[in-house]
């Protein structure tokens, strides 16, 4: 009897590990040595996401790498909660922008095809990237946003931004962030036929550079030894901080007021269980790291004088730095490679869509 019990437990173990959610997952895809990118959608609201991923020539942080192009149709994506195969971005506009949808409970990873052409591998590197959920990142409030038609038919992939029946696409109300950085950079610059290699780091953040539409989260996880990721959070808040083990990181809401780009609030400037800058967020109007008033802002202009407050900029983070220096703190995290032949990063950054995300009535 006994034997027989142990036996049926040893079944039912069995069945349940073939139908858990990690069972069902597919395994990620590449090298221990290359940082994988998984997106999730857990919005109660949004049965299916749309997914929009915009390449750049290079990142802020480096030169343009070799094994790193700008062009889109080197991404793949992969529904990791569907076993899917990897499929290829749809190209929206130009090849700089594609997208593709994720529905709801679902992971999907994103990664690079191109080949370094030095060492003729895969590097998996996306440089200068910047991935919004429900529009194009870094989309400023009130200002048309291109938005492609995900039905399929005739109007597949057309742009319906400037349809009357979609003026909450064509206009987002209080602008669309998004998670940006660079991954798996390979230190690797050939200019003139000659290759040289300067160390490149890794950086990823989420950005409220031109307003929010939803609430993110960021996790990272890095790998067992490192390297591990690191952020600035001023000198009198601790310096330079290490993160040996997972962390996690979230955006909050921009409001506009009554459709004038120049006045609102922004709730991304401050954590408020520190009161200091909320880490691995951009806030909105910050085109430098929490610099205020910011030098360039990306939705509006300045007011003249110059020594008076910019548009689009509504408050700037507690970085603890005396006046008149800009505040530089907080903002992005970013890690050093592992050097050698290649350079070796490794480890996940989940990024969750939440979902829809507003603000309140009034600003605080």
């Amino acid at each position: 009897m006994k034997q027989r019990l142990l036996a049926l437990i040893t079944v039912l173990i069995a069945i349940g590990f073939l139908f858990s959610p990690v069972a069902q997952a597919a395994a990620l895809v590449g090298p221990n040595w290359a940082t994988k990118i998984v997106l999730y959608n857990a919005s109660p609201a949004d049965a299916v996401v749309l997914v929009v991923i915009q390449g750049k020539v290079h990142g802020g942080n480096a030169p343009a790498q070799d094994g790193c192009p700008s062009d889109i149709r080197y991404m793949r994506y992969v529904d990791l909660t569907a076993n899917s195969t990897p499929q290829a971005l749809t190209l929206f506009t130009n090849p700089s922008t594609g997208w593709f949808t994720l529905k709801r409970g679902h992971s999907a990873q994103v990664y690079s095809v191109s080949v370094n052409p030095n060492t003729k591998l895969q590097s998996y590197c996306i440089q200068g990237f910047n991935i919004g959920f429900q529009g194009q990142s870094a989309a400023c409030p009130l200002v048309a946003m291109p938005f492609p038609n995900t039905t399929p038919g005739p109007q597949f992939n057309q742009d319906i931004s400037a349809y009357p029946s979609h003026p909450a696409i064509a206009f987002p109300p209080n602008g669309v962030n998004g998670f940006e950085g660079s991954v798996n950079l390979t230190g690797l610059i050939t200019n003139a036929g000659t290759t040289t290699y300067t160390p490149a780091p890794e950086s990823v953040d989420i950005t409220c550079l031109g307003g929010a539409n939803s609430k993110m989260k960021m996790q990272i996880t890095p790998p067992v030894g490192g390297p591990y990721w690191t952020y600035n959070s001023g000198p009198a808040a601790g310096g330079t901080l290490t993160y040996r083990t997972t962390a996690n990181f979230q955006n909050s809401w921009v409001k506009i007021i009554n459709g004038d780009t120049t006045k609102g609030c922004d709730d991304n400037c401050v954590d408020p269980k520190t009161g200091l800058a909320r880490p691995g967020v951009f806030p909105y109007g910050c085109s430098i790291c929490n610099a205020f008033p910011d030098p360039a802002p990306a939705c509006g202009t300045k007011i003249a004088p110059a020594t008076q407050n910019y548009a689009s900029q509504f408050c700037g983070a507690k970085n603890l730095l005396p006046a008149p220096n800009p505040g530089q703190n907080g903002c992005q995290l970013n890690r050093s490679a592992v050097q050698g032949q290649l350079q070796k990063f490794g480890g996940t950054i989940q990024v969750t869509y939440v979902g829809p995300l507003s603000p309140p009535a009034v600003c605080p």
